[in-house]
């Protein structure tokens, strides 16, 4: 692998790539990302994650118009890097861009920065098979979750804390509700039916949370945007982690609590396994 990055425009070993002291991404966080997974070189759900990011810079005030042109750049970068035949993620990110540090914004002469890159993927499948503890983490986080901002520094530190606790991942808590997972959407079954927390400004739009209310759909699965309730994780039969890197990973453990029979259940396997067909799918509408 080359470890080839596009910056401002060029390709060029990452490196080399050179950010500015004076970025607003790097001052203040001012700015936005997306994570796209491909699978066998494909980008998976495309247009979904660039509607996202396009709400993202929406939200967040940044004037670019060069969204039209990342899926060429994403496909550039997976052929020099030698990915376009493999999984892999494409990172990208887009600052406010560069100027004298100051908070309000700065006039429309200064251009964003943006930034993309390519890397490898790999699930540890044991992660499927065998599930993941997880470890509950106040959210103190602000109440813009949906804009899908660099400023993640409560999510390092909630997924620190996870860790330090033996667990794979945090799951946040606010008011006595699971939100969402430090990077991921949370979802619970008890009697057949899935339950997920509300779309809203308190949690991230994901991409994977929509594919699963599509299966859902197609499969017959009731589901429901009803927010679970820690006091009752109990319970609950199932819970999983849905997201981009995380696709659909079973939760056998949250804190002292052994989630159903403390294995993979059945209904997540059942959406797991039609998450793989769904990928499968995909790759073959490009063969």
């Amino acid at each position: 692998m080359n470890n080839l990055a596009y910056y401002n425009g060029t390709y060029m070993p990452k490196s080399e790539v050179k950010i500015s002291p004076d970025d607003r991404g790097f001052l203040f966080g001012d700015g936005v990302y997306e994570v796209i997974i491909c699978y066998h070189g494909l980008p998976f759900y495309f247009e979904e994650h660039l509607k996202r990011l396009e709400y993202s810079l929406k939200e967040a005030r940044i004037n670019f118009y060069r969204s039209h042109e990342i899926l060429d750049i994403i496909s550039v970068l997976l052929r020099m890097n030698g990915l376009d035949n493999s999984d892999s993620t494409a990172y990208i990110q887009i600052t406010r861009g560069v100027c004298e540090r100051k908070h309000h914004f700065p006039d429309n002469t200064v251009t964003p920065t943006v930034y993309i890159t390519v890397n490898p993927f790999y699930l540890n499948p044991s992660y499927i098979t065998d599930g993941i503890k997880t470890a509950t983490i106040q959210d103190v986080r602000w109440n813009r979750c949906d804009i899908k901002s660099v400023n993640l520094l409560a999510n390092v530190l909630a997924q620190q804390e996870a860790f330090d606790k033996g667990a794979n991942e945090g799951i946040f808590v606010k008011n006595g509700i699971i939100t969402e997972g430090t990077h991921t959407s949370v979802f619970g079954i008890r009697k057949g039916v899935v339950f997920t927390h509300p779309a809203g400004n308190q949690i991230l739009p994901s991409i994977t949370r929509l594919i699963i209310f599509d299966l859902c759909i197609k499969l017959n699965i009731p589901i429901f945007e009803i927010p679970i309730k820690i006091e009752e994780i109990s319970t609950f039969d199932e819970l999983f982690l849905a997201g981009t890197t995380r696709e659909i990973t079973p939760v056998v453990q949250l804190d002292e609590y052994i989630i159903g029979k403390g294995t993979p259940g059945p209904i997540t396997q059942i959406l797991y396994n039609a998450f793989q067909n769904l990928v499968n799918e995909k790759k073959l509408l490009f063969i």
